[in-house]
């Protein structure tokens, strides 16, 4: 009987763990894009003998609305990536094609260190992942909690795990490892600089470094957020994406 009990117990503990740990992550995503958003970013990818920026618009709605325009440079200017549920779509402009992308996608995003997964799909690991609390760790001198985010079953997803490293004063993220399926860590993702933007104490700058070659990383850099104006759900339509400005 009192081995039952102690199971029971332990079943009860671990899965109060795992909402608390459901509750964090909701929590830090719900922080950092609000219902809704709207940013203008530059994105910089630096190579030891070249460095180039591109700038681009960001739209997201929910976890499953999500929109990227490329604004500069001249040569890449109107490219559009964007999702709706599970449904993914690229606009080229310079051949004038609609091209449907699938929900995992593996490769860099653009030539960049930004996987096209961790871009298209960004705020939706509490739809993707389980996670679980597995320890508390000092980053960047804010104590934060460290996240392990399982993939669940049949989830539309590229990493085999992520580690999300989330402050518990402010719920933001403030680190990230991303594995493969073989727990080979891949990516690293640093944040910095926090800013106020519309009202949310949010960080500016946001680092991808590749784990075999630390030398080379792409930096996030956001000039603008907006919580406020509303998008409506028709501006994430297919018909849509070739007049996005």
């Amino acid at each position: 009987m009192k081995k039952v009990l102690l199971l029971l117990f332990i079943f009860f503990y671990s899965s109060l763990f795992a909402q608390d740990a459901l509750a964090i992550l909701k929590k830090s995503e719900a922080y950092l894009r609000g219902a809704q958003s709207t940013a203008e970013i530059s994105i910089t990818t630096v190579r030891p003998s070249w460095e180039r920026t591109m700038t681009a618009k960001l739209w997201n709605k929910g976890a499953e609305m999500s929109c990227i325009l490329i604004t500069g440079p001249k040569r890449d200017a109107g490219t559009v990536f964007m999702k709706n549920g599970e449904n993914v779509w690229n606009f080229v402009p310079a051949i004038k094609k609609l091209i449907a992308l699938p929900a995992a996608l593996v490769q860099n995003w653009m030539g960049t260190d930004i996987s096209n997964d961790a871009l298209i799909n960004a705020g939706s690991l509490t739809v993707d992942y389980t996670p679980s609390i597995i320890a508390s760790e000092v980053v960047s001198g804010q104590d934060c909690w460290v996240l392990e985010l399982l993939p669940k079953p049949d989830a539309p997803v590229v990493w085999g795990k992520v580690i999300a490293f989330i402050d518990k004063a402010s719920y933001i993220q403030l680190g990230g490892e991303f594995y493969d399926e073989d727990n080979f860590l891949i990516t690293e993702m640093q944040a910095s600089e926090l800013t106020q933007f519309d009202g949310r104490r949010l960080p500016k700058a946001v680092k991808m470094i590749p784990a075999e070659n630390p030398e080379s990383y792409t930096i996030i850099r956001y000039i603008s957020v907006d919580f406020t104006t509303p998008i409506p759900d028709s501006f994430f339509m297919k018909s849509n994406i070739k007049n996005i400005k």
